[in-house]
């Protein structure tokens, strides 16, 4: 209780190896915020992308190792700003009726079309879909939601006038 406590870091190093003979894998790469619960996730998909890079590449180490580092960047960095975001959700947004009302609709959307729309929190924490695609993804059916939205409220708004002026 007399140390105060610490601050949360996220970490992003460039490059992940040094030559052939040296790689840096999980928190030693990209380090994130705990708030998506997905550290030790990300660590053993960095192990299985490595892996593979290593059997495609045979003996040459160097190789495997960059192919490696373009294969998960991209990822890791989404995490990183995914576990921000969520935090920020969980600090701000969960008492909010329509975040709420948001949430509930993305799980009616799911249980209806449980392959073709899946919540983020669900891409990320429930499937292996790597972390740029779920991002993608759900930005795609944010957009999807918005202009369907959008289109109730014109065709409401349409029908309200006719109603009004037809009678």
């Amino acid at each position: 209780m007399r140390h105060r406590p610490a601050s949360l870091v996220t970490t992003r190093t460039a490059p992940w190896a040094f030559s052939d003979w040296a790689v840096l894998v999980g928190d030693a790469c990209h380090a994130v915020y705990p708030f998506y619960g997905q550290g030790m996730n990300s660590a053993f998909e960095d192990c299985s992308v490595l892996m593979q890079a290593l059997d495609e590449c045979h003996s040459d180490r160097g190789a495997a190792f960059q192919s490696y580092q373009l294969a998960r960047r991209a990822h890791t960095d989404v995490l990183c700003e995914l576990s921000k975001a969520n935090f920020v959700e969980l600090r701000q947004k969960v008492r909010s009726p329509w975040f709420l009302a948001r949430k509930s609709l993305d799980l009616v959307i799911h249980r209806l079309w449980p392959r073709a729309w899946i919540p983020l929190y669900t891409m990320v924490a429930h499937t292996t879909i790597p972390y740029a695609e779920a991002l993608a993804r759900s930005r795609r059916q944010d957009r999807i939601l918005v202009f369907s939205s959008a289109l109730l409220a014109l065709v409401a708004v349409g029908a309200s006038l006719v109603y009004a002026f037809g009678h």
